[in-house]
């Protein structure tokens, strides 16, 4: 019998009249056939009953659907209790744990309590901050191509997405490519020649979203849109620092290859406990910014200077390693190896800054469809 017969009456006689299973001459196996789905008519769905706060509520609804525990009955005792001072730390550390099972990445519990604040939740929404962090965690890796925190160019560009979908939903069309554009703006002034008159802070991005929020989404991108450089901005070195969340980009932007097998790498399995699986090519070596590094998760047996000077030529491409550059490697010219590299990250960077940030587009000012 097929599955989706066995909870429907109706739709269960209908096969069997259909299969030949209701005629006389087989009672016995439509019998069977009930016997076979009383077990799943009459199962009995365990179901907690509680009234209780709103935080704890989320708290039992988190461990249930999201982290796969199993519930104690203190659980739910807790959960019946008023909120106290321990339960709500509990329940960011289940909004902690939340956006740890997306793969995006570990926020801890201060980072979050002061997201409270930036996005302008009182200290018991805590059920609204998952919901929001994990919509902005969604609109930074299908919008804006940010696969994980540590990629992330601004440590503000999540709080600042998350009001932003507070205010407005989560945006969508027209509206989320215009965000992704003035984000990625905004990360360029960090790796260019362009300076902000002030030091990056946590809220700053944030700030700027509040300021410009209208009534109409459309307004508030294009006020965001019109605080950043139109004209193209050229990177410069620090794109390829070690701690350069655009390298960073970058380098996955040319879609490396593991150097084991040959086949392409899972950026879920290159950023784990919020590291980047980053070998070095001339280990033991001052120089540790990208230039020097390889993305990837295998662990070869020999050097991986090596293991590259005899990779296919995909494999090279995938680590931005073109063939003078190889060339220095194979002569152990560390420093024109190195600057050959770099200026490939850099140039990749570019391209990535260049698609993302779309100068020009319009003046920055949005389409009204």
């Amino acid at each position: 019998m097929p599955a989706s017969k066995l909870l429907d009456t109706r739709a269960r006689l209908a096969w069997y009249q259909q299969s030949g299973h209701a005629t006389s001459e087989s009672n016995q196996s439509l019998e069977a056939g009930e016997a076979m789905t009383l077990p799943f008519r009459e199962y009995r769905l365990p179901v907690y009953e509680f009234e209780g706060n709103e935080p704890p509520a989320a708290e039992v609804f988190v461990r249930l659907n999201t982290l796969g525990t199993r519930l104690s009955a203190e659980d739910v005792r807790q959960a019946q209790r008023p909120a106290s001072r321990s339960q709500r730390r509990t329940t960011l550390q289940a909004v902690s744990r939340s956006v740890i099972s997306t793969g995006f990445g570990k926020i801890n519990e201060p980072t979050l309590r002061d997201y409270l604040g930036i996005i302008g939740l009182a200290s018991n929404d805590l059920a609204d901050l998952d919901r929001l962090i994990l919509d902005a965690i969604r609109f930074l890796r299908s919008e804006a191509a940010v696969p994980h925190l540590i990629t992330l160019p601004d440590s503000g560009a999540l709080p600042a997405v998350a009001l932003f979908v507070r205010r407005y939903g989560y945006p969508s069309g027209r509206i989320a490519e215009l965000l992704r554009r003035w984000l990625w703006r905004h990360f360029a002034t960090g790796v260019t020649r362009f300076h902000l008159p002030s030091k990056r802070t946590r809220a700053q991005m944030p700030n700027l979203v509040r300021e410009a929020l209208a009534d109409d989404p459309y307004d508030t991108v294009a006020t965001l849109l019109s605080q950043t450089p139109e004209t193209r901005l050229v990177v410069n070195e620090s794109v390829i620092e070690h701690d350069s969340a655009v390298g960073l980009l970058a380098m996955l932007s040319a879609g490396p290859l593991n150097l084991d097998t040959g086949l392409p790498e899972k950026p879920t399995m290159l950023f784990k406990q919020n590291r980047s699986s980053l070998l070095p090519i001339f280990p033991g070596r001052r120089h540790i910014d990208l230039p020097n590094m390889i993305m990837t998760t295998a662990t070869p047996t020999r050097p991986a200077a090596s293991v590259l000077s005899e990779a296919a030529e995909d494999v090279l491409a995938s680590h931005l390693v073109d063939r003078s550059t190889l060339d220095a490697l194979s002569e152990l010219q560390e420093s024109l190896f190195f600057r050959l590299r770099g200026q490939r990250i850099m140039s990749a960077a570019q391209d990535l800054i260049d698609f993302h940030a779309e100068w020009g587009s319009h003046g920055g000012e949005p389409w009204r469809t």
